[in-house]
C-alpha cells in the first residue's frame, strides 16, 4: 500500500513533527508513505499547489491521498480522482463557522473519509456522513517517557530548587491563551516558583522539557485533541487544564491531574495545592489503556486505508 501524505509546508513546529512521526508509525506496518509538503500563497500559490500535487501524484503513483488539515483536503480532491482521506484539525472544527459548510460538503461528496481528533470534533461538526472516524494524535512513547528530573533541569540549565510550571503553547498563540496563564501565575507571587513556555523549542526538546517541570498548564481557548497533554501524560507529568477538546476524557481517572476554570485565582490556587502534594501522575497508564501509543493509532488508520482501498475498488 502507497499512500501520499499531503501537508503545508509551513506546519508549525508542533503540527509537522506529529504528521511525520504518524508516517513513520505506519511505515512499520509496511505502508509505503511518500510526503508531499504544499506551499504556496493567494490565488496563484492555490493555482499552484493543485499543480504540484498533480505532478508529485503522476510521478509516485500512490493508492490514495491522506491529506492534513481541510484545505490540503480541498486541494487534493482537485487534484487527483485517486481516494482522498482527510484527517481535521481542532483550527478546522473551531476556527470560523463559515468553514463548517465547506468542511460538510467536502465531507460529503469529495473525501473518502474523515478522521476526528476527537469526539467534541465531531459533535462540532455534526455531520451525518457515515465515514468518518475519531481518531486521536497517538504518542511515541519511546520519545516521550519518564526522565529523571534533576538530569533534564541540568540540561537545560533550569533551578534544580524551584517549582516549574509549563505553559503548554507558544505565547504568540492567541489560542492557547497565555494572557490568562500569566494572570494565574502573578497571583502566586513567590521566588520559589516559575513558568516556561514551549516559544522557541523545538520538538526534540519538549521531552527534556515536560521531564524537568513540575506541572503542565494549559489554558487553551479551545483544541482538537492537543497532543502536548498526551506527550505529558507519556511523561507522568501533572497536568492543569481547561476544558478544551477531549483533554477531560484524556485525563479521566489521572492522579494528580485536574480541570480547570477560566478564573486565574482558580488556577493559581490549584497551582499551590498540587505543588503541595506527591506531584506523581499515572498518565502513560491511562494513555496505554486508550491504546494511543503512536503504533496503536497507526493501525486504526491503517484499517481506514485498507476499507477505503476496497470500497474503492468495488
Amino acid at each position: 500500500m502507497h499512500v501520499l501524505f499531503v501537508y503545508s509546508k509551513g506546519s508549525n513546529k508542533v503540527g509537522r513533527p506529529t504528521i511525520e512521526s504518524q508516517a513513520y508509525a505506519l511505515e512499520k506496518l509496511c505502508v509505503k508513505v511518500t510526503m508531499h509538503p504544499l506551499s504556496g500563497k493567494g490565488v496563484m500559490g492555490y493555482i499552484d499547489r493543485i499543480t504540484q500535487l498533480k505532478k508529485t501524484i503522476r510521478e509516485t503513483k500512490p493508492d490514495l491521498i491522506h491529506a492534513h488539515y481541510s484545505y490540503n483536503g480541498f486541494i487534493s480532491s482537485f487534484a487527483s480522482d485517486k481516494p482522498v482521506i482527510t484527517s481535521l484539525m481542532g483550527t478546522d472544527v473551531n476556527g470560523s463557522n463559515l468553514w463548517r459548510p465547506i468542511i460538510r460538503y467536502f465531507m460529503k461528496y469529495k473525501w473518502s473519509s474523515t478522521i476526528m481528533k476527537s469526539a467534541e470534533m465531531k459533535n462540532e461538526l455534526n455531520s451525518n456522513v457515515s465515514c468518518q472516524f475519531v481518531v486521536p494524535n497517538g504518542v511515541d512513547l519511546e520519545k516521550f517517557k519518564p526522565l529523571k528530573k534533576i538530569q533534564c533541569r541540568k540540561q537545560l540549565g533550569w533551578d534544580k530548587e524551584k517549582k516549574i510550571i509549563l505553559f503548554g503553547g507558544r505565547p504568540s498563540n492567541s489560542v492557547k491563551n497565555y494572557k490568562l496563564a500569566s494572570e494565574a501565575f502573578s497571583i502566586i507571587k513567590d521566588d520559589k516558583y516559575d513558568m516556561k513556555t514551549l516559544g522557541g523549542i523545538s520538538n526534540d526538546t519538549v521531552p527534556l522539557l515536560l521531564n524537568a517541570a513540575d506541572v503542565l498548564l494549559l489554558t487553551s481557548k479551545s483544541e482538537g485533541s492537543p497532543n502536548i497533554i498526551k506527550e505529558a501524560m507519556a511523561c507522568n507529568l501533572p497536568i492543569i487544564s481547561t476544558d478544551v477538546g477531549d483533554v477531560k476524557w484524556l485525563l479521566e481517572g489521572v492522579e494528580n491531574s485536574y480541570i480547570t476554570s477560566d478564573k486565574p485565582d482558580t488556577i493559581a490556587n490549584q497551582l499551590l495545592l498540587l505543588f503541595e502534594c506527591d506531584n506523581v501522575s499515572n498518565g502513560r497508564n491511562k494513555l496505554m489503556q486508550l491504546h494511543l501509543d503512536s503504533q496503536s493509532v497507526a493501525i486504526k488508520i491503517k484499517n481506514i486505508y485498507e476499507n477505503v482501498l476496497k470500497i474503492d475498488k468495488n
